[in-house]
């Protein structure tokens, strides 16, 4: 048994993308204990250290291979739209008929300026070797991650071609209303076997449309779950937990910084406590670290922004100290959650809005949800804050109980996919 797992999570910097990985791999090693297991990275020693047993898959093979097209930028500038959108197709239509041409053709460009294949080579190997695609742990089938859903959604058309089971787990699918990225996942997405969203308030409808059999779908909440309910503390916190996602994908700007600093500042001057920061984000586009030092500057004493907070259960742990969080990550409020905590989410752009409601969906009133765009955004957040401040001993079993339910439905999907490779698995392949 070979399984081939893509998270999406290839350089490790996105804390809860980390997470959603290391349960994945656990699983699969507990699942099937004999199978060789292929990650796809670029971050080979991240890979090792969550799953010792892990054959890491260099990334850039992947992207090289499903890439829409292989121009060079120069000559790509040069050529008019209409040109461009020709290449694209006739790039897609090697792949798919004629894949030892294009095969061939990249090699030998390869070789022309000087670089080897062995990453193109050991992604195609990966591939056809495969006996499971398990597409673990992301929210990357959505408009803004446009080149990246794009590519996810080739690469399953490229097992599905092969007879190779798709499972797909710990999925956030949608805001997606563009015309392409709709069409490539109404033909692909049918047929994966088993598709587990984090939630059924927004990905369970899109599916439909796109023409995916109920029957193929669970909602299982999100996989880091485990992580943080495994590691709950068995005596409440006492701390604020804080984090702010400036990002293009939350749609939340820097000038959102003093507002949401008066919003912390006017909740300590009703509630002493302890602020700690909880970074999510460590990469370039969504540095979490920095955004908190901004923030908490005169308010906590870690001036840092948590840059020693390294690693998914060092953030858990840090969550664990907390009464009350509030944040504008996602996987803040599920490292919360997860153990107990109340949270107040903030949020803005619909991918966001999507992601934070499924979680209050899945956790009841524990978790509560503020529009950055509500003209009472301060007043309704600080509301927030002081209700399930209080209530938060109240709260603490019921979201303990809502994240023992997601946990244990997340594994039982694990138990379908076992299901799954016996009857169409690596015994009916061509």
């Amino acid at each position: 048994m070979r399984i081939l797992v893509d998270s999406g999570c290839y350089d490790c910097v996105n804390l809860g993308d980390v997470a959603m990985l290391q349960v994945a791999l656990k699983r699969v090693c507990e699942f099937w204990p004999d199978a060789a297991v292929q990650v796809i990275t670029n971050n080979s020693e991240c890979i090792k250290r969550l799953c010792p047993r892990a054959e890491p898959v260099a990334v850039s093979g992947k992207r090289s291979w499903l890439a829409d097209d292989h121009l060079p930028q120069p000559v790509r500038r040069l050529l008019p739209g209409v040109a461009t959108a020709q290449v694209v197709r006739l790039n897609r239509s090697l792949r798919r008929r004629w894949p030892l041409t294009l095969r061939s053709t990249l090699s030998l460009r390869r070789r022309v300026t000087g670089r080897d294949s062995h990453d193109l080579t050991d992604f195609l190997n990966a591939v056809e070797r495969a006996d499971l695609l398990l597409i673990c742990g992301q929210g990357g089938l959505t408009d803004h991650a446009h080149s990246h859903a794009m590519q996810l959604l080739s690469l399953i058309e490229m097992a599905v071609r092969r007879r190779i089971p798709v499972a797909m787990v710990s999925q956030g699918i949608g805001p997606m209303k563009n015309a392409e990225l709709l069409s490539a996942a109404a033909a692909v997405l049918p047929h994966a076997q088993l598709i587990a969203l984090r939630e059924n308030r927004a990905g369970l409808d899109l599916l439909t449309q796109l023409g995916v059999d109920r029957a193929r779908v669970v909602t299982t909440g999100d996989d880091a779950i485990e992580l943080a309910y495994e590691a709950r503390s068995a005596h409440p916190g006492d701390a604020l937990g804080v984090n702010l996602r400036v990002a293009r994908s939350s749609g939340v700007g820097s000038d959102f910084i003093p507002v949401f600093r008066e919003v912390i500042s006017t909740f300590l001057a009703n509630h002493e406590a302890p602020v700690v920061p909880l970074p999510i984000g460590r990469g370039i586009a969504s540095a979490d670290c920095r955004t908190l030092r901004d923030v908490l500057e005169g308010i906590a004493s870690d001036s840092d922004g948590g840059e020693w907070l390294d690693t998914p259960l060092k953030v858990i742990e840090q969550a664990g100290r907390c009464r009350l969080v509030i944040t504008g990550a996602y996987h803040a409020a599920v490292f919360a959650l997860g153990q107990g905590i109340p949270t107040v989410c903030i949020a803005k752009s619909q991918y966001f809005i999507d992601k934070f409601l499924g979680l209050e969906a899945q956790f009841g009133v524990g978790c509560s949800v503020v529009m950055v765009d509500s003209p009472r955004v301060k007043e309704e957040t600080i509301a927030a804050m002081d209700r399930l401040w209080r209530s938060a001993p109240d709260l603490r079993d019921s979201l303990q109980q809502a994240a023992l339910r997601q946990l244990t439905a997340g594994r039982e999907a694990y138990g379908r996919i076992v299901d799954l490779t016996a009857v169409v698995g690596f015994n009916n392949r061509i």
